[in-house]
């Protein structure tokens, strides 16, 4: 009887063990490919002058361009400085 509980007991520390060393293997960390990291960190600027008046409020940080070349727009501009479209 003894020894069925001894063996019980190893049995039960040697799977707590095993299944402690699958969730070490499982946390480290693959190194990424630094071609991905490039792409990975999101854009530089984001253009929000096709976005919906409303929407353009939320983005008061990012500058206004114009949609059709891109240039900076003066917020209030009725017309592009640059191209002289119609910034609506």
């Amino acid at each position: 009887m003894k020894r069925a509980i001894v063996a019980a007991v190893l049995s039960v520390i040697a799977l707590a063990g095993f299944v402690r060393a699958i969730a070490q293997e499982q946390e480290k960390e693959v190194p990424v490919d630094a071609r991905i990291l490039a792409y990975d960190k999101g854009p530089a600027t984001i253009n929000v002058s096709k976005y919906p008046p409303d929407m353009q409020a939320k983005y008061k940080l990012f500058a206004k361009k114009c949609t059709n070349c891109g240039a900076d727009v003066p917020q209030g501009a009725k017309f592009c400085p640059e191209c002289g479209t119609g910034q609506g």
